[in-house]
Parts: structure tokens; sequence; C-alpha cells
């Protein structure tokens, strides 16, 4: 769960979201409907949101394991990607349509048979990676994290 802080509203335009916003509705009418137990509502309101990303998750896993089970696993390349998901209770806000931090960022994976990440360049060529046993790696022995800022615009052909 994120880090909840006490006053965490107090270097917020509060009066101004209250007025355009459903993130601090849609969150004191949650702490309400817990009798006011912040910690109880906030921790059942982020394991259904952690439920649905773990939905989400093992789907695509079920995508790529189909993928990998045909011939076009040598040949297609995969682009996930994502909006940036909600504030789950920072700020006393619930939702979206903020340019916090948590808000800023949203997940791009790309999955490219015959591409390896490199430590000097983003992506390098190799041929397909092979595991401890010498057999050709899965889909998710493949994924490596890039730390090179992106803009889904350089999705665009």
């Amino acid at each position: 769960p994120p880090s909840l802080l006490d006053n965490d509203v107090n270097d917020t335009m509060r009066q101004t979201l209250e007025k355009v916003g459903v993130g601090p509705r849609m969150y004191s009418d949650l702490i309400r409907s817990f009798g006011g137990f912040k910690r109880a509502a906030l921790r059942r309101y982020i394991q259904a949101y952690l439920a649905s990303v773990t939905a989400a998750d093992e789907l695509v896993g079920q995508v790529l394991d189909a993928l990998d089970q045909t011939r076009f696993s040598e040949n297609t390349i995969v682009v996930f990607t994502s909006d940036h998901g909600y504030q789950v209770g920072q700020k006393d806000y619930l939702g979206k349509n903020l340019l916090w931090q948590a808000t800023t960022r949203v997940p791009l994976l790309l999955l490219v048979p015959g591409m390896t990440m490199d430590s000097n360049n983003m992506f390098a060529t190799d041929d397909r990676t092979a595991n401890k046993e010498g057999s050709a790696s899965s889909s998710s022995s493949r994924l490596r994290t890039c730390d090179h800022p992106v803009s889904l615009v350089d999705l665009y052909p």
C-alpha cells in the first residue's frame, strides 16, 4: 500500500479539488462507508484494486503463453501499455485526473523477438536468449526494465 501521511493534503489546492474533482468526494464516501475507519477502508479499496491488476496480469500471461505455442512467436512484437491507474488514498484522493508523481507515468512493455537489453543502449540485437537448461527462453524471461523515458507517441510508426 502507498504511504499515507497525516495532513498529506496540506501542500495541495484542497479547496479547488473539492470543487472540481470527484476524487475527494469518493475518498470521503469510502471512509464514511467504513464508519470513519480510514485504514480499513483503504485496505479494502487497495485490495480490490490490486485484485483487478492481478487478474489483468494473469490474462496477459495467458496471451503470451498462447503466443509462445504458435509459429508466430518468433516474428510477433508484443506492445503492452495502459493508463496510469488510480490514486489509492494518497492526498485523500481516489481516482484519476491529477498530475501528482504517481499519475505521470504509464507502463510500456515491449516483447521483441531477437532483441535483448544492453547496459549501454536501450536495446541490443542478439539471438533469442537461452535459459539455464539451454532451451529457448519464455516470454517473461525476455522482459527487461528500461529506465529511458519514452512517450507513447514514440510508438507511432
